[in-house]
């Protein structure tokens, strides 16, 4: 029976387990197990401490596993208790099938409300929320790019209250269409998060010809 993907959540314990082959011994000795700690333990896993149960056929521990990576949105999620560790297998089974983005495929799926992604992704990232009163008295109309690509991409320009120009994104960590707009504009913006509904209806308003079409869903 095939054994289910591990999930690495950076800074959470993992709890590995060893058996050998056949339930037959591994370690016979004090020096096989300290061989074991120095060749495999310290080096390779690169743990900084660990609590390990010494049994004849299996090896026991507790490992704190710092990933090399930056936490993502899940990590954060689950770390503010949103959404439970077993809920990300599934998650991540459907969003490799799917072209929808986090922020769209965990809303969809009734895990986490728009509103608590956009609370989260601003902590995460340590960036400015854009609400619809935002949106709709600061948004930007000649952006360059088209009202179909916006609404897919789930992006709105607009200013702050100081002038400084933002994109309200519904997925921050979407580098690609941050560089579309840039690109298109010819001018800087920072990013800020914002409700898939609100940008759309933002849009809709500032997008006059096809302020009459249907929004995508």
């Amino acid at each position: 029976m095939p054994r289910r993907a591990r999930v690495i959540l950076p800074g959470a314990p993992l709890h590995l387990i060893q058996r050998g082959n056949n339930r037959c011994a591994c370690f016979f000795d004090d020096q096989d197990y300290q061989f074991y700690l120095e060749r495999v333990w310290g080096q390779v896993l690169n743990c900084e401490s660990a609590d390990t149960d010494r049994l004849e056929q299996h090896f026991f521990w507790v490992a704190m596993k710092y990933v090399d990576q930056k936490p993502d949105l899940l990590s954060c999620l689950v770390a503010n208790s949103i959404i439970a560790p077993r809920d990300i297998d599934a998650f991540n089974r459907v969003h490799n099938e799917s072209s929808k983005s986090k922020p769209v495929l965990l809303s969809r799926l009734g895990l986490v409300s728009q509103e608590h992604l956009v609370e989260h992704y601003a902590k995460f990232l340590n960036i400015p929320t854009a609400s619809s009163d935002d949106l709709a008295a600061r948004a930007c109309r000649d952006t360059g790019c088209s009202p179909a690509f916006m609404k897919h991409q789930r992006i709105c320009g607009f200013e702050d209250r100081a002038g400084k120009k933002l994109l309200a994104m519904q997925d921050p960590e979407d580098g690609y269409a941050l560089d579309a707009m840039e690109y298109a504009t010819g001018e800087h913006y920072g990013r800020a998060v914002a409700t898939g509904d609100d940008i759309l209806a933002a849009i809709d308003r500032v997008a006059l010809p096809d302020a009459d079409q249907p929004r995508e869903q």
